[in-house]
């Protein structure tokens, strides 16, 4: 959701939205499409254009991602909301291929903020999940399960997700 709270608050109007190609990662990817669905039509925006990427196992850059963009260039989609930090970075370099303006024309966007999105061109936006405020949660609720105090824990100063604002969102 705070990824398409972003993009459409920064007048994206037609978001595609990646997700992986590869089976074993179908159970993190289906519920973060229907989040994505869901939050577009909070925002009355038509349903993403899915682009389905493999994940890199070579530093090889793949043709086969300019045309998966292309796709949604071609649909009129001016946003892409990542599945990951990786598929951003392969977007961003097809968009360099094709020539397309990041941000101007296209905005990427990634979640992970893994180190790499600060070294991209140009920088990418992304999502920085709240790792310890998630852990600190599944622990109350593990202590709470079987009748242990939780009084004493200190709940982490962090949001659950930050957008990390650089230049290509």
């Amino acid at each position: 959701r705070a990824q398409i709270d972003y993009l459409a608050g920064r007048g994206a109007r037609a978001i595609a939205a990646t997700t992986p190609i590869e089976d074993a990662l179908t159970f993190f990817a289906t519920p973060r499409l229907e989040g994505i669905r869901a939050a577009l039509a909070t925002h009355s925006l038509p349903e993403p254009e899915v682009l389905r990427l493999p994940t890199p196992s070579t530093i090889e850059h793949d043709p086969a991602l300019v045309q998966t963009l292309q796709q949604a260039i071609d649909a009129g989609c001016d946003a892409v909301a990542c599945y990951n930090d990786i598929h951003a970075a392969q977007l961003l370099a097809a968009a360099t291929t094709l020539g397309i303006d990041v941000p101007g024309d296209l905005m990427i966007m990634g979640v992970d903020n893994e180190p790499l999105g600060a070294y991209t061109t140009p920088p990418l936006t992304t999502l920085a999940q709240g790792h310890e405020r998630y852990s600190y949660d599944l622990v109350v609720d593990a202590l709470t399960r079987i009748g242990q105090p939780t009084d004493t824990l200190t709940c982490p100063d962090e949001d659950y997700v930050t957008v990390r604002v650089r230049e290509s969102a």
